[in-house]
């Protein structure tokens, strides 16, 4: 495996192979500033393929997460530090996509029908939310979200997306879960909305609350 690293992002301008049980994938990585440059390059047969700078870079990862109630927290003798405020999850396509069709297409949106489905459960409203976490998957996810919602751009992704920070597999939502919590916390920011599309054209949402 090789790779170098860049301010550009995890990995740039480089090869890296990958093999797990025996199948290998290869995948080119790309700096930004030669976005202008790059020319898409066909999936071939070997299954290599670009990853250019408008989508994410995969990336190794892992997390863990305990979530546990007020019951809990007495039995532990602890004090809360966030609190869930709603969770939803929204979309899905009419039947399983096996084909480049019109519903999967609503994988990159789907974090729009999440996040109005979330707003109206949780009784809030985007402006009163001090922190938008939505997977950068595809540089489009977050861009149309935005558009949609007319949201205000300071708020969204401030520590970087997954285009800049990678998107470890797996491991994607305690990811961005911790990078929200981080910010709200240095930023003195209380409530924060995370929102990542799925595949089958699915997006889950939650919204949690800076105690």
């Amino acid at each position: 495996m090789s790779s170098t690293r860049s301010r550009d992002g995890p990995i740039a301008s480089s090869t890296m192979t990958l093999v797990l049980g025996g199948m290998a994938a290869y995948y080119v990585f790309h700096a930004s500033d030669r976005l202008t440059t790059i020319t898409p390059t066909p999936k071939d047969p070997d299954g290599a393929w670009d990853i250019h700078a408008n989508k994410t870079v995969i990336v190794c990862g892992s997390d863990c997460w305990l979530v546990i109630g007020y019951s809990g927290l007495a039995y532990l003798d602890d004090k809360p530090t966030d609190a869930f405020i709603a969770s939803v999850l929204a979309g899905g396509a009419a039947r399983v996509v096996r084909e480049v069709t019109a519903e999967s297409s609503a994988v990159s949106t789907a974090p729009i029908p999440a996040t109005e489905k979330i707003i109206k459960r949780s009784g809030l409203t985007l402006d009163q939310i001090d922190h938008y976490e939505v997977n950068e998957a595809f540089a489009s996810v977050p861009l149309s979200w935005a558009k949609q919602f007319d949201a205000d751009v300071d708020r969204l992704n401030p520590r970087g997306g997954a285009i800049a920070l990678g998107h470890p597999l797996g491991a994607s939502g305690a990811r961005l879960m911790t990078t929200m919590l981080n910010s709200l916390e240095q930023s003195g920011g209380r409530f924060g909305l995370q929102t990542m599309c799925e595949a089958g054209g699915m997006a889950n949402a939650t919204i949690i609350e800076k105690l």
